[in-house]
């Protein structure tokens, strides 16, 4: 689940976007694109199941999200499991960097 909501600061108003998991309400830590569900700054907990359509040109084009938000434990616990029961076979990575 994604919102915005508005506040107003002296001068200007800023938009806040927020991310919580649609399983059990927890929510990420930012609000970038992919949303991070670790506890603290030195984790890596990111989760991101989407659909984009729509068009691009050069001069501009419109585009449409289907998304679901899970945190890593509901990704694991449900979203992961319900894949697997229609098919899905997940690959791993590990990177060192």
């Amino acid at each position: 689940m994604r919102w915005e909501e508005e506040i107003k600061v002296p001068s200007t108003t800023k938009k806040l976007r927020h991310v919580k998991c649609d399983f059990c309400g927890a929510e990420a830590r930012d609000d970038s694109e992919t949303p991070d569900w670790s506890k603290d700054s030195y984790d890596v907990a990111e989760t991101g199941v989407y659909m984009k359509t729509g068009s691009s040109y050069p001069d501009g084009g419109d585009s449409h999200y289907l998304e679901l938000h899970a945190c890593v434990k509901c990704f694991s616990s449900k979203v992961k499991p319900a894949l697997e029961a229609l098919g899905v076979k997940f690959s791993e990575r590990y990177i060192n960097f």
